[in-house]
């Protein structure tokens, strides 16, 4: 167990630190996995800059991690799922 990630499609990007944030604030331990190394302090010293590896920028903005540990509960899981739902429901499906 190390990492679940969970990637939102194109029509969703502008979702992506709202979710952050509300799962946040649900108190579900998400993450942001990760920084694109161009985008690294060193690597722009370097000259690296935003756009350079579009790919790569792109899965950081769409994706988030989501809880997986061994002792994670049925209950927890159906939590989260529940959670992630409901977040997408009451934000986009009323636009």
């Amino acid at each position: 167990f190390h990492l679940y990630v969970i990637k939102l499609k194109d029509r969703y990007n502008f979702l992506h630190k709202k979710l952050f944030d509300y799962l946040r604030k649900k108190k579900i331990n998400v993450n942001l996995h990760y920084i694109p190394v161009h985008l690294h302090p060193y690597y722009r010293k370097k000259g690296f800059k935003t756009g350079d590896f579009k790919n790569s920028e792109k899965h950081a903005k769409t994706s988030i991690s989501i809880p997986i540990f061994p002792d994670l509960t049925n209950k927890n899981i159906i939590k989260i799922s529940k959670l992630i739902n409901n977040f997408f429901i009451k934000n986009y499906e009323k636009k």
